[in-house]
Order: C-alpha cells, then structure tokens, then sequence
C-alpha cells in the first residue's frame, strides 16, 4: 500500500514512478480520494498514521523536514542560521528533531486545526539584533 497526495492527481500519476511500477502488476488496485485542497495534508497523515503503507517508507538518510527544505533551496546551515539570526547549533539540533522541535508539531497542529497558515497564529514584533540569542 502507498498514500499520497497530489492537488493534480492524473499528472501526478504521470510522473510517479510507484504507480508506473504497480500498475503492471497483477491483483494492484489504485484508488483515489478526492479531498479540497486545504485538507490534502491532514487527510494524508491520518491515512498514513492509520494504514501505515509499506511503500511509504523512506530510507532514514533520506532528508526531511526542514533538512530537505534548506537542501532544496541550495542552503547551507550556516546560511539559514545567518538569515535568521540565531546559532548554526541551532538549525542543526531543528535538523536532527532535538532542542526546539515539540514546537514546530504544535504550530502545525494548531494550523490544522485553525486551517490557517503559521503567520496567521500570532502579531508581527519587532525583534532587535541584540536580542538575538
């Protein structure tokens, strides 16, 4: 079993090499849920949290998270550390799920739950560079 989520799904079927693979396959059934597009994301992690799909697993060095974010924008750790102002320690322990994580999951609970995106959650202030640490 594998879940996925596409807001275009006939393109994405295209271009998925999981489904070119499995469609020749005897006994392989294909379905789709067709959900609005603001409850892709947490219609897939429930089917993935309640299915647990075999073909959804990914090699543990496979990056994730903010790590395949940074690496798909052809970043450093230094270089996001500088934009933000905070310790290069810092984004490396947000990389590996230590210091400071429990955090993130409660952001993106809350905007789930308030289907709203995380600037919506709080009023904008002015941070000064000496307060930086």
């Amino acid at each position: 079993m594998y879940v996925g989520r596409s807001i275009n799904a006939s393109q994405q079927r295209e271009s998925d090499q999981k489904y070119n693979a499995l469609k020749n396959l005897e006994g392989v059934k294909i379905s789709y849920l067709e959900v609005e597009e603001s409850l892709l994301y947490s219609v897939e992690k429930a089917l993935l949290a309640y299915f647990k799909p075999p073909l959804n697993e990914t090699d543990k060095h496979t990056p994730r998270g903010i790590e395949a974010l940074r690496r798909q924008k052809g970043l450093t750790q230094s270089q996001v550390a500088k934009a933000l102002g905070i310790d290069v320690s810092t984004v490396r322990n947000w990389e590996k799920s230590r210091d400071g994580t429990k955090m993130f999951m409660r952001v993106a609970d809350l905007c789930e739950l308030f289907n709203c995106n995380p600037r919506d959650l709080y009023e904008p202030i002015e941070v000064s560079k000496n307060a930086e640490s």
